[in-house]
């Protein structure tokens, strides 16, 4: 059997999809089964009872071993970037993480030493956990090395994704932060002296959500260098659509990117690609029951159907969904992709299936 390839990042991105993060009373995981659960239902086929919350933690099953580990890195990596439902596209955590991030285990084993000094000798009620530790982690650098924020201005800072627009499968919490080791920052001769803790580099403590309600269940924070661009960290609710009548881009390959002939690799027709980036076209996920302000614009509309426009229109013209809120909304071109009897999205011109996918990093 030929051994399955998976990186580090991978192999850590998916232990953390993977991990324990137990169960609260708060919460109604034990109804349909939290996040963490769910996916060690179906990447180890180990189902976990919903109701283990009421147990101690004895009762919690093993955690995975590392061979288990990697075959769950595997199966994630073959799955779909992204998935289309009734709701809308869908982007997978696993995927939009791996092609972000890097993982260090000798840079991630420093942050964990130090939780563990931060932390000794005092009892659960007493310990930091999560942000709070974060937070401690990056102010404690500034000792070190000069810690800035997005391109390594302003400042560190801390977010989660569930407070603004999102397209991922599962929640993440982070601390982002910049660090320069460099000379020319302007420090005095002290703090020059001090030896470098973390390479110079854009980084993320993250933290996933496993649990069932949003406030609680987070996995412990591990430590991650971001890699490409910058912002591409805060593209988590960039989504594409495209179908199998229009020319694609490769898997990997972004729009604009040079060959390796020096050409400029872009589709050569665009009007069956869409996405919601605001540029020549835009993706709508429209989410409505009867009676709502849709009912005027779209009469047969559909619960769940995927609206893929093209253009901003003017209020006057037909075939329109009111698409923004407030006293000057937009209006947008109905094209509807529906679902066929087999479960595929079909595009609205061609009748192709669609595809979906997340921006490129």
């Amino acid at each position: 059997m030929a051994a399955i390839e998976v990186s580090d990042t991978e192999r850590k991105v998916a232990e953390m999809l993977l991990e324990n993060t137990g169960a609260s009373i708060l919460d109604s995981g034990g109804a349909y089964g939290r996040a963490w659960q769910n996916a060690r239902a179906k990447y180890l086929g180990k189902p976990v009872p919903n109701s283990a919350f009421s147990g101690t933690p004895l009762d919690w099953p093993d955690d995975p071993v590392e061979d288990e580990i990697t075959v769950a890195a595997a199966m994630m990596k073959d799955e779909d970037e992204a998935f289309i439902t009734d709701w809308g596209v869908t982007v997978r955590a696993f995927h939009w993480l791996a092609a972000r991030l890097e993982y260090h285990p000798d840079l991630d084993a420093k942050y964990q030493r130090w939780t563990r000094v931060t932390n000794f000798g005092k009892d659960r009620y007493d310990k930091d956990w999560g942000l709070t530790l974060t937070e401690r982690f990056v102010e404690q650098l500034r000792k070190h090395a000069k810690v800035g924020g997005i391109y390594g201005d302003g400042e560190a800072f801390s977010d989660n994704t569930y407070n603004h627009e999102d397209a991922l499968d599962r929640t993440l919490q982070y601390t982002y932060f910049s660090v320069s080791n460099g000379y020319n920052v302007g420090w005095d001769d002290d703090r020059r002296d001090h030896p470098e803790f973390l390479p110079d580099g854009t980084y993320v403590l993250l933290q996933i959500h496993g649990g069932c309600d949003v406030r609680g269940g987070y996995t412990d924070p591990v430590l991650f260098e971001c890699v490409g661009d910058d912002g591409s960290w805060f593209d988590n609710a960039r989504i594409e659509v495209w179908c199998e009548g229009a020319d694609v881009l490769p898997k990997g390959v972004c729009d604009g990117q040079v060959s390796m002939d020096a050409e400029i690799i872009r589709p050569s027709r665009t009007s069956h690609r869409w996405d919601n980036s605001y540029d020549d076209g835009s993706t709508l996920r429209l989410v409505y029951n009867s009676g709502e302000w849709l009912d005027s614009y779209w009469p047969d509309k559909e619960e769940g159907a995927l609206v893929l426009s093209t253009k901003d229109i003017d209020e006057e013209e037909d075939e329109q969904v009111q698409v923004g809120w407030g006293s000057q909304p937009k209006y947008a071109k109905a094209n509807v992709a529906r679902r066929d009897d087999q479960g595929v999205w079909r595009c609205p011109f061609d009748g192709s299936p669609l595809h979906a996918g997340g921006a490129c990093a």
